[in-house]
């Protein structure tokens, strides 16, 4: 009789680079609709005495909540926010935590009108601004690749995962906007990289005992790559529209429990004025270009799990944390308490779903 063929799978892995011993106690990720990764991380805590809580995030994709062609202002952006944790109140609780909101006197952001009155809500973000300036350098040679496709039909079909460091150092961030010598060697290296699909494929849905050898390319710039191919869907980007492929890229930044604590508060402080009477914190909250960072709701779990007291404070009298990808909303002063949810599994970015041959469906 004969046996079922054991299903294939693709192996593909992206660097994170710790740059201190830490014992590792989870890795975590989530998978977008084409088969990269959206977030990698790891958790775990340092080899020290006292030992410390410790988030490696290893990469993130960016995604465009919007498209606009012009920078959101910063009054549009706490619109956004302050609408945004007011739609996922409902939603999870069936109750509006204010109803109407008017502009306020900066400060507040906004009056917001409550069943106790109207309170002045200011709107602060909880972002990691280094993993967004990296991806900003990086979409320098995103550009640059989108202004030659013709050039790139080989990595069709292809999510090209990439990053950046001398001599096998520490993982670095993309190069600067005027390093065009850079950009260009980068991209005539994609240009002239064929894909090796069959290196990655491999029996059965098991992590190998032993990791295959990545076909990777290394350029004189810095930049190390290799390509997976677009499995179930492809991207709806601009950049997949004009070439056929998609580029990733891989950036660790690594976060210590209190030293983050240490720096929210001092924003916190710093929102502490007269007005200002509820502090509304969004993570993974749509920037002044559209984008969302899913890694940023992974930093605010961090903290909440890892907890320290903000206080005392002067005029703030209520501090809420809003996740957007999970619909996640928690207190933290004067206590920490959980409002709802999560309620999300997640985004899910503009796709486009392949259509399954008859022989694929068969399978």
């Amino acid at each position: 009789m004969a046996t079922p063929e054991e299903p294939s799978s693709m192996f593909a892995a992206m660097p994170i680079h710790v740059p201190e011993a830490i014992t590792v106690t989870a890795m975590g990720g989530g998978t977008l609709p084409w088969g990269a990764p959206s977030v990698m991380a790891i958790l775990g805590h340092s080899n020290t005495s006292p030992s410390e809580p410790i988030l490696g995030i290893g990469s993130d994709w960016p995604m465009a909540w919007i498209r606009t062609g012009i920078d959101l202002t910063q009054e549009e952006q706490e619109g956004l926010h302050v609408r945004r944790f007011r739609t996922d109140h409902i939603i999870a609780t069936g109750t509006a935590p204010f109803a109407g909101v008017l502009k306020g006197g900066d400060p507040p952001d906004v009056f917001a009108e409550t069943e106790s009155g109207r309170v002045g809500l200011e709107c602060m973000t909880l972002s990691v601004n280094e993993r967004r300036g990296a991806h900003a350098l990086f979409r320098n040679i995103r550009r640059l690749v989108a202004g030659s496709p013709d050039s790139f039909y080989a990595l069709a079909g292809h999510i090209v995962h990439m990053w950046f460091n001398d001599e096998d150092s520490a993982l670095s961030r993309p190069h600067a906007q005027t390093d065009e010598a850079a950009a260009l060697m980068i991209a005539r290296a994609l240009a002239e990289y064929r894909p090796n699909d069959t290196a990655l494929m491999q029996q059965g849905m098991d992590m190998p005992a032993r990791m295959p050898e990545l076909p990777l390319s290394k350029t004189d710039a810095g930049a190390s790559f290799y390509s997976t191919p677009m499995i179930g869907a492809a991207p709806d980007t601009p950049l997949f529209s004009l070439t056929g492929f998609e580029l990733s890229m891989a950036y660790t930044t690594t976060h210590t429990a209190h030293a983050e604590w240490e720096a929210l508060k001092k924003k916190i402080k710093r929102k502490d004025k007269p007005g200002n009477d509820w502090l509304l914190i969004s993570s993974s909250a749509v920037d002044q270009r559209g984008y969302i960072y899913p890694s940023e709701d992974l930093l605010a779990d961090f903290l909440l799990n890892s907890f320290e007291e903000v206080g005392p404070l002067d005029h703030i009298q209520r501090i809420t944390v809003h996740m957007w990808s999970s619909g996640r909303a928690v207190d933290i002063w004067p206590e920490i308490k959980p409002i709802f949810g999560p309620i999300y599994a997640g985004f899910s970015p503009w796709h486009l779903p392949f259509q399954m041959t008859v022989e694929q469906e068969a399978k």
